[in-house]
């Protein structure tokens, strides 16, 4: 992952990202406030590899949406429209393992999409085992925490205002999302047939790949070294 700091390939491009823990709205120093809390804010982190680059915020709470497949797809396609530029047309992302959020048919049909449309002619997408791996998102919801610590937070807005402040050399570029914001990616799911999955080690795979000369589906490779082995072809 590091390696992609230093790249200079302007027609690729690296993120990881990430769901930080959900924040306690209104965060309060008294503990009774604690079990008196009315709602959870969250904050999906998406970080640019390219080494100085910005990081980007998605907030939003839960009178908004969920913290779903479709949610984190709609912050993902957000950043693509947004904020790679059109001369890239590849894509390598690095995320968790989390099945619920990351690792699942609404995003890999999503990436599928993305090469159908001559978007992209690769992505690859990382799932990282929790616990072994540490993604720059981390150190930016590291950065927010403490910052956080010790101030009394009463409404997601405040949460956005204080991320904002929270880093003053390459300040955090915070977009608040609202229900028009997200895109329900389940649709897409009608258009799939999904017989190979099961079958295919979707959930044990370490890396899939989408690429242009295989519009059908996707590749799974059950660990993430590309030069050892080959990966299994997928129809969706």
């Amino acid at each position: 992952m590091d390696a992609y700091g230093y790249d200079n390939d302007p027609s690729l491009c690296a993120i990881a990202m990430d769901l930080q823990q959900t924040l306690v709205t209104p965060c309060l120093t008294t503990n009774v406030a604690y079990y008196k809390r009315k709602m959870w804010t969250y904050n999906f982190g998406i970080h640019n590899l390219k080494e100085n680059s910005q990081a980007h915020l998605y907030v939003w709470n839960e009178t908004n949406a969920k913290r779903g497949s479709s949610e984190i797809g709609s912050c993902l396609l957000y950043y693509i429209e947004h904020h790679v530029p059109s001369i890239c047309n590849k894509l390598v992302i690095f995320s968790d393992n989390c099945g619920g959020q990351n690792k699942n048919l609404n995003i890999s049909l999503l990436l599928l999409r993305y090469i159908h449309s001559g978007r992209f002619s690769m992505v690859k997408h990382y799932f990282l085992m929790s616990g072994h791996s540490f993604i720059p998102c981390d150190r930016d919801f590291g950065n927010l925490e403490k910052y956080f610590y010790g101030h009394e937070i009463y409404t997601t807005p405040h949460y956005i205002e204080m991320m904002r402040e929270a880093r003053q050399n390459i300040p955090f570029n915070v977009i608040e999302m609202d229900s028009d914001s997200f895109v329900d990616l389940n649709p897409l799911q009608a258009m799939c047939t999904r017989t190979q999955l099961a079958r295919a080690g979707y959930k044990d795979g370490r890396m899939f790949q989408y690429w242009e000369n295989f519009k059908l589906g996707m590749g799974i490779w059950q660990g993430y070294n590309e030069d050892i082995g080959s990966p299994l072809h997928v129809k969706l």
